[in-house]
């Protein structure tokens, strides 16, 4: 006796298949990036896997399983919306450039930069990131009076943050292009140095991240619903700072492949 399956059968396998694939993948997330349990809310990070996933079908007309967990993956490392910040201007210089190549060439070619990058900013083990980490929380600490300005910005992002700084390609470049993207916001001046810190260690837009979800709403708890910005920002790094060093860094350095 033959069983007849239908195209509608078809695609509600299909969908319970994806489904399955983004559960799935979700969790390894949760895993390979320890801290997500403490700053992202798990049903959030469970939709923006599936709409990181509903992007690529259809700009990049792909549901390749490895382009999906790539893409989520740069997503947590270097923030949500990573394609529009100045700091990885590659990946967009990458992916709209030579529009003859294939979908997976063009992400090859964003996961070797991508790797390298990460290689020179966190570590094999995280040790680069831990060490940009003691060198901010020791500025803080010793000169907690010292005024944050346009003019010295560059000069104090290198001393907190020497590693990636040292990464970048044209730093200057990145650093004013952040200050150009937060200078007209109403923002003090220091407010945009602090908020480009922040942005080069979790991404633009880390306020409305769903990678952040959790952690935001503890900081505006602690800081206050009606606290000023630079209280904001300083109780993010503050909350950021610990979690990262107590769960040694970004990746788990057991189960991610990239390093």
């Amino acid at each position: 006796m033959s069983i007849l399956i239908t195209e509608k059968d078809m695609h509600w396998f299909e969908n319970k298949v994806f489904e399955r694939y983004i559960k799935g993948l979700t969790a390894q997330n949760r895993q390979n990036f320890l801290f997500l349990k403490v700053t992202a809310d798990k049903e959030e990070l469970l939709q923006s896997t599936f709409d990181i996933a509903k992007h690529l079908e259809k700009d990049w007309q792909t549901d390749m399983q490895g382009i999906i967990q790539f893409y989520s993956e740069m997503s947590i490392i270097f923030g949500f919306d990573f394609k529009d910040d100045p700091q990885y201007a590659w990946v967009k210089e990458i992916l709209e450039q030579h529009t003859d190549l294939p979908v997976i060439d063009k992400f090859s070619a964003v996961y070797d930069q991508a790797a390298d990058f990460l290689k020179a900013t966190h570590g094999e083990k995280n040790e680069h990131l831990l060490h940009d980490l003691e060198a901010m929380t020791g500025f803080f600490e010793q000169r907690k009076d010292q005024p944050l300005t346009y003019g010295n910005m560059e000069h104090f992002i290198e001393r907190m943050l020497p590693k990636r700084v040292a990464a970048m390609k044209q730093p200057s470049k990145i650093i004013h292009a952040l200050a150009e993207k937060y200078r007209y916001t109403g923002y003090t001046e220091k407010e945009v140095v602090l908020t480009i810190i922040v942005t080069l260690l979790s991404g633009i837009n880390f306020e409305n991240s769903p990678y952040y979800k959790q952690l935001n709403e503890s900081v505006l708890k602690v800081s206050g619903e009606n606290s000023g910005r630079e209280e904001f920002l300083m109780e993010f790094l503050k909350q950021w700072t610990a979690i990262i060093q107590e769960n040694k860094g970004i990746f788990n350095t057991k189960d991610f492949l990239w390093v």
